[in-house]
This record gives C-alpha cells, sequence and structure tokens, in this order.
C-alpha cells in the first residue's frame, strides 16, 4: 500500500559535492572567505563485496526460517520471534551457536512499517546559491529587526569580516520541534531577489560579494562545512551542524537514476506504482518513509503548514473585514456629502433666483411671462372650473364607491352592450384622452415647480 504525503518541506538530500575547494575561489579555504590554503577531506565510502553481500542475506534467511539453537521446537519460536523483530526493523536475531547475530533495521528487506509518500522537488538550481541551514531555536527569536542583525552580524564574522560580502535576512520559517531553518543565498552587491519556500516561517538569509557574480549553492554549503565554519554555526548561531544542506534541485539523469532503483528495503514493484500514480511528476518526487519516527516528523510538518495557512487566511480574513469597514465609512462620508451638494444646490439656485429677481425688479412683465401666466390660469380653469376635469374625476369616484357592487355584478355578466368596432373606437379615444392628460399634469407640475421657486425667492 502505498501513502500518498505531500509534505511542504522539500527533501533535505542534497547533491552538493563534497571536495575541498573555498569559497568564491580557487583555492581551498580554512578561515574567512580568502583564507590560507586547507587540506581537503575525502570522503569516505563502505563498499561491500559480492561475497559479503550473499553472506549477509543468507543469515539474514537462515536467523527467520532456520534456526538451529536447541534442536527442537523452541528453534520455531525462537524463528517467529526473529520475524516479528525484522518486520519491526529493530533488534537482532540470532539463529547458530557460534554464529554472530543478525542485525535488523528498518532498512530491511522485511520491514513492514514503512510506506511510500511525496516530497516537493527543490526549485532552485546551483546557480541560485541557496544554502538551508536548520537552527535548534524557535523561529520567535529571529523575528524582530534587532535579533536578524545579531544574525546577520554573526554570519558576517563566519564569512570571514570581508568588507565586501555581506549578509542579509529576507524571513524566517519554523520548523517541528522548535527548529529554526535558515537558507543562505549569494548574490552580487545590491542585487536582492525574494526567496520562498512552503509556508512555514524561515529565515532567508543573502551575502552580497563586490564585483562577483551569485556564488554557487555547493560552493557555499563546502565552505560552511568546514570544521572551523561548523564549529562557529554551532556555538554562536546554535546550527545543527549535521543539517547544512545545500538547496539543489536534481538534473534529469540524476532523476531518472533515482526513480529508476528503488530504496533499500522498498519492493521493486511498489516502488514503480509510486512512480506511475506520482500526482505531479514535476514537482514530487515518491520518497520512502520508514518507522514512526520519520512518519510523525512529516505529520508535524503538514500540521504546521496547516496552521500557518489558517494563520494566513484568519490575517486575510480580519484584512478583509477592516477592508470592509472602511468601505462602509467610506460609503457614509459619500452620502454626506452628496446631501451637502445637494443643499448647496438648492442654496444656489436660490441666491441665483434672488439676483435675477433683483435684476428684473424695476422692469415690466414681459411676452414670455404674460403668455406663461395666461397658460397657467386656462390649466387652472380646466381643473378647477365648474364641470371641469376635477369635479368630473371626483363624480366618477362617489360613483364608483356607491355603485361599487352593482357594476361589479354587471360586469361579471355575460352581456354585449357594443359591438367590436364601437369597443375598439372607444379605446382609441380614450387612448388620446389619457395621453391629453398625462402631458396636462405634466406641463402643470412643471409650472407649479417653477411657481414654487419663485414664490420662494420672493418670500426668501
Amino acid at each position: 500500500m502505498i501513502w500518498s504525503i505531500k509534505c511542504g518541506l522539500a527533501a533535505t538530500t542534497g547533491f552538493g559535492s563534497t571536495g575541498g575547494t573555498g569559497l568564491f575561489g580557487s583555492k581551498p579555504l580554512t578561515g574567512g572567505l580568502f583564507g590560507a590554503a586547507a587540506t581537503a577531506q575525502p570522503a569516505t565510502e563502505t563498499k561491500q563485496t559480492v561475497q559479503g553481500i550473499l553472506q549477509e542475506s543468507d543469515a539474514l534467511v537462515r536467523s527467520l526460517t532456520k534456526v538451529e539453537l536447541f534442536g527442537d521446537e523452541r528453534d520455531e519460536m525462537v524463528a517467529k520471534l526473529n520475524q516479528l523483530a525484522a518486520a519491526l526493523g529493530t533488534g537482532c536475531g540470532y539463529y547458530k551457536d557460534g554464529q554472530q547475530p543478525v542485525q535488523y533495521t528498518q532498512g530491511g528487506p522485511f520491514h513492514r512499517i514503512k510506506a511510500i509518500g511525496y516530497n516537493r522537488v527543490s526549485e532552485y538550481a546551483d546557480s541560485d546559491g541557496i544554502v538551508a541551514l536548520v537552527v535548534k531555536a524557535p523561529f520567535t527569536e529571529y523575528q524582530t529587526s534587532e535579533q536578524k542583525q545579531k544574525f546577520v552580524d554573526a554570519l558576517f564574522v563566519i564569512l570571514g569580516s570581508k568588507p565586501t560580502i555581506h549578509a542579509h535576512i529576507e524571513s524566517v520559517k519554523a520548523l517541528p520541534d522548535n527548529l529554526t531553518e535558515v537558507r543562505i543565498c549569494h548574490w552580487k552587491q545590491n542585487l536582492w531577489v525574494v526567496v520562498t519556500e512552503g509556508t512555514r516561517f524561515q529565515i532567508c538569509v543573502y551575502v552580497t560579494e563586490k564585483f562577483r557574480g551569485r556564488i554557487s549553492s555547493k560552493e557555499l554549503a563546502q565552505y560552511f562545512n568546514q570544521a572551523t565554519q561548523k564549529q562557529q554555526l554551532e556555538t554562536q548561531l546554535k546550527v545543527d551542524k549535521e543539517k547544512i544542506v545545500s538547496r539543489v534541485q536534481m538534473d534529469k539523469q540524476q532523476k531518472e537514476l533515482y526513480l529508476k532503483d528503488p530504496p533499500t528495503g522498498f519492493d521493486a514493484s511498489l516502488w514503480a506504482q509510486a512512480v506511475r500514480e506520482n500526482p505531479d511528476p514535476e514537482k514530487l518526487l515518491p520518497y520512502p518513509i520508514r518507522g514512526f519516527e520519520q512518519l510523525r516528523a512529516r505529520q508535524k510538518a503538514q500540521i504546521e503548514n496547516v496552521q500557518v495557512e489558517n494563520a494566513v487566511v484568519e490575517s486575510m480574513k480580519s484584512r478583509l473585514a477592516r477592508l470592509e469597514a472602511n468601505v462602509t465609512a467610506a460609503s457614509v462620508q459619500l452620502a454626506q456629502q452628496k446631501v451637502i451638494q445637494q443643499r448647496l444646490s438648492h442654496r444656489l439656485l436660490r441666491v441665483l433666483s434672488m439676483q435675477m429677481l433683483s435684476q428684473r425688479f424695476t422692469q415690466g412683465i414681459d411676452a414670455t411671462e404674460e403668455s406663461m401666466q395666461s397658460a397657467l390660469e386656462s390649466i387652472n380653469a380646466r381643473l378647477n372650473a365648474p364641470h371641469q376635469i376635477k369635479e368630473r374625476i371626483a363624480e366618477i369616484s362617489e360613483t364608483l364607491r356607491v355603485e361599487d357592487a352593482t357594476l361589479r355584478s354587471s360586469l361579471a355578466k355575460d352581456t354585449n352592450f357594443i359591438d367590436e368596432a364601437d369597443a375598439l373606437n372607444l379605446k382609441k379615444y380614450l387612448d388620446r384622452c389619457q395621453d391629453g392628460l398625462e402631458s396636462l399634469v405634466a406641463v402643470l407640475n412643471s409650472n407649479l415647480e417653477d411657481l414654487q421657486l419663485m414664490a420662494a425667492a420672493v418670500d426668501g
């Protein structure tokens, strides 16, 4: 069974060389960045012969299937206990007198508490100069500007106190178990790049050298992995000297080789299945998980990521609430400004009308005003004179109120007191009457507004 576990922390395997070339130069270094030569420490490799591998495999199989200690049924019981220990990946198994016991590890082929998850691959090339340092301290110790400056000053000393080389912190990322990861990037002086990865807090340090380009990640990691620099990082900055890792992505050949060969103790078909079912082959790689400790570490990392994401969501929610409050306040201010603008418009209209009235105070009524007055008087007569519109509307309303039941019953009956042609002519006549009344009412309302403004101006 494959456990598909996506972890925001990239794989901690670095692909840097372990030679003795010095930082920012072709000669090996010991102290500062341009210090004296140092002796390179060759990497030790453990090589097993084919005969040794066969002997170990034979001993492992015999400890699980053919125990020869007592010569009775107790050997079968010991074999079962050995099988249980091999499945747990711990302890050792005795199978014959005079033979060394077999050590059971989590890398053994019979270890059963294992799974395959997926790790995000690094997005950085060797030329990006990214190096990760894990600090044995909470990330809260690197949040303020003063704390970050102390870290930068200590790095400046470790880098050789050269005036042309500077370190800069960009961010801090928290890791589980009160650890902090520090990432260091080397750039030309005054050239800045923001480096972020994942959603947890981290420290990104930019080291710049004047008149040089970016320093490779492998070279920088190699410099920090020297004995003197390791000791300084551990004592001054609480850096885990065993976790100074170059953040370099795999090249195509390395990736193909990694996917082709299954890890120790994993079945080839299971590993091939994990490769086929990779949800994102471009950004994720299958990664072996052995034992509960590794699984718990990944779970802690995922929980940490979720907590940080939730914190970001809450921060965005609070920011959105503040923006909504600002929008509401702006809307209220806009409404107030509209009211003020309306008041100013009315005041301006009164001022203009008074100014016009004062200008025309000694002048007589012209023809336009006389025609307007006659039109208003005619409209008033048609509305309020006896047997005109107002009186007719009152009579119709009274008739409808008194004879409502009679009219409803007569309308309910199926009677055709007029034919279709008369009904059409009546409809046309009523439409014309309605249009005339609407135009008359519109003119009346317009004239009444003008009269009210003029009266208000006179009274004011």
